[in-house]
């Protein structure tokens, strides 16, 4: 009887297909570098898309900002001040101002998030599943593009929160005469 050494045996199908391990292993940890700049690229394309929170709790309504520095060679920023509203708002079918706006509760769900509605120069726009402390940034015509609402709680249909807009977008506006 005659054994054949393993090196001379043919191999089976079944032990063809398996890969070397080092091979897995530097599958695997390609795989795992691209699902990681993926992640990245992600996190870093939706910071891009944030607006800009204007922080109610450092600036009060008679602060101005700081001009740059003389001699810097930069051109003097131009000073914006800043008036905040606090509001808290129920569940309701009719509109409640709030500054130069119109706003509106929807409704408000068990996971902390709630659909607000803003009427401004009879323009309505709705914001769904909104979570407190994310600013809605104001599109309308006639609302300095400033304006921010910023919703800090919510409760059982009621929310509490302040909106943020320049001290010249609070002057009564003109209404169309149509």
């Amino acid at each position: 009887m005659v054994l054949a050494r393993h090196t001379l045996a043919a191999k089976s199908s079944e032990q063809a297909k398996i890969p070397a391990p080092s091979r897995l292993m530097l599958f695997a940890a390609g795989i795992a570098v691209l699902s990681a700049a993926a992640v990245f690229l992600f996190f870093l394309l939706r910071e891009q898309r944030a607006p800009i929170v204007v922080d109610a709790g450092t600036r009060t309504g008679t602060e101005r900002s700081a001009p740059l520095a003389p001699g810097s060679g930069a051109p003097v920023a131009p000073t914006i001040d800043f008036k905040t509203v606090n509001f808290s708002l129920a569940r309701s079918r009719s509109y409640r101002a709030v500054g130069p706006l119109r706003v509106r509760l929807l409704r408000t769900e068990r996971s902390d998030s709630y659909d607000i509605a803003i009427l401004v120069n009879r323009k309505r726009t709705k914001r769904s599943r909104m979570k407190p402390g994310e600013p809605i940034a104001i599109a309308l015509p006639g609302v300095h593009p400033n304006t921010r609402i910023v919703v800090t709680r919510v409760a059982k249909n009621q929310i509490w929160g302040y909106l943020v807009t320049p001290k010249s977008a609070m002057e009564p506006m003109a209404r169309d005469t149509r």
